[in-house]
């Protein structure tokens, strides 16, 4: 027979027994165990064995005589319980046997392969249909799965909470593509207070706040699908400098490069060269700090600012300007240098429209000059300049201002075959011609392209008779 526990070792003790004294009356009494039939004890009256339903009955607790058989006065009566054999268990040292896993020491009673066994003195091993599940052992130090002083060989559901003193692993090779799946699993939040490294990818699908550094060396850097970032967040009294910054190292020497908007004059800059990193603010008193360049696209600058010398204005520039394109200034511009790209000297006229660079105009109309639509003019004025390097009469306001080259290159529209060294002429609708005995005060001047069209724009040299 198997048992849960130790093995027993029985011994019957001696029968109980009760004693009362009869009165002569009395025919009831209370047992001291309960009793399921008479049968279960045995009642003797003084030397006088009693018969069990003729001479008394018992159910419960109550012993009853029958009317003939009261006991006289002062009979002792005897009452025996058959019924209480009992056992006592004596436990020893030995009691528990080493068992095996298919064997073990101590079996459920009706599954001999189910229960504890005791590989040693120093392990003790649980398992359940053969098969071993929990050991518990001396080995303080777990390395792997099938170390430490508690080795279970299969899952693990705990309802409540659970605190390890010393480090956790985790072994599986699981991967996660979701917050459903992966190696581990956590339904609520967790509380991390030392470092968190991520040898993966991390996805976060809700708020990620950083309260100290954060640092990321990945080749895609950093993605972001949120429309802003936000930096210094708490810049309470705009105290610190904010902006990007980049490292790199230029053979001697560590340096640093970004954009970051001065809490001095709160102004963006560009920088670069800067050797001390900056850390709430950008050192911009340091020898080898400098203005970084910038390459963009369209710069739009939309500020109203007037401009009334080189230090005032929407937009300052400190050094020169290269423009590769045209020029369009909507008010007036003074021009302080002494050498240009462009090679024409120019003049502001009010005119009666706006015309196009390279129209010739004459002197006349509704206003100062207006375009010439007559042959070889002798009222000439000019060609609308296209970009000119000096500009005169700058300042002039009206709501048609033409601006008239009166010597150097310029572009000019032509009709019909012109041959380089041509002197030129109006020839109506606001283009040139070409002509070998130009009137007297019709020239416009001199042609440096040859033109085989009807109508094109070729570069003449105004000013040259």
């Amino acid at each position: 027979m198997a048992y849960i526990g130790l093995e027993p070792k029985e011994s019957l003790l001696i029968t109980s027994q009760q004693t009362f004294t009869g009165d002569g009356s009395t025919r009831s009494y209370v047992l001291d165990r309960s009793v399921a039939t008479e049968n279960d004890i045995q009642v003797q009256v003084g030397n006088t064995l009693q018969i069990p339903t003729t001479d008394y009955t018992a159910v419960g607790t109550a012993l009853t005589f029958g009317a003939g058989a009261v006991p006289a006065d002062s009979s002792q009566i005897t009452v025996v319980y058959r019924s209480g054999a009992l056992a006592t268990v004596a436990l020893d040292t030995t009691s528990f046997q080493a068992g095996t896993e298919a064997a073990p020491s101590i079996n459920h009673v009706s599954q001999s392969a189910t229960g504890m066994y005791f590989p040693s003195t120093s392990r003790i091993g649980f398992t359940t249909n053969g098969n071993k599940r929990v050991e518990v052992n001396n080995s303080i130090v777990a390395s792997s799965t099938t170390t430490g002083a508690l080795r279970v060989a299969g899952g693990m559901g705990i309802t409540q909470k659970l605190f390890v003193g010393g480090d956790v692993h985790l072994e599986s090779g699981t991967g996660s593509t979701s917050v459903a799946n992966g190696a581990l699993r956590v339904s609520g939040g967790a509380g991390i207070t030392e470092n968190l490294f991520v040898g993966g990818d991390m996805q976060v699908t809700g708020d990620f706040t950083v309260n100290g550094t954060f640092t990321t060396t990945g080749s895609d850097s950093l993605v972001i699908n949120d429309p802003f970032v936000f930096i210094s967040n708490n810049n309470t009294g705009d105290s610190v400098d904010q902006g990007m910054i980049g490292k790199y190292n230029d053979g001697s020497n560590t340096r640093y490069t970004g954009f970051f908007r001065d809490v001095t004059d709160q102004k963006w800059k560009v920088f670069d060269n800067l050797i001390p990193q900056p850390t709430t603010t950008v050192d911009t008193t340091d020898s080898t700090y400098s203005d970084g360049d910038l390459l963009t696209g369209q710069l739009e600058v939309t500020a109203s600012t007037a401009s009334s010398n080189t230090t005032t204005g929407a937009l300052i520039v400190t050094g020169g300007v290269g423009i590769g394109g045209n020029l369009n200034v909507g008010g007036s511009a003074d021009v302080t240098a002494t050498t240009a790209f462009y090679a024409d000297l120019a003049e502001n006229y009010t005119a009666d429209a706006d015309y196009e660079p390279g129209t010739v105009l004459h002197f006349g109309g509704e206003a100062e000059v207006t375009q010439c639509d007559t042959d070889m003019c002798q009222k000439i004025a000019g060609v609308i300049s296209t970009q000119p390097a000096y500009k005169m009469n700058s300042k002039l306001e009206a709501d048609h201002v033409a601006t008239v080259a009166l010597v150097g290159r310029v572009p000019c529209k032509v009709k019909g075959p012109v041959s380089k060294g041509d002197m030129l002429v109006s020839a109506g609708n606001g283009f040139a011609r070409a002509e070998s005995n130009p009137a007297m005060g019709s020239v416009i001047g001199k042609a440096l392209e040859n033109n085989d069209q009807d109508e094109a724009t070729i570069e003449v040299v105004v000013g040259r008779l």
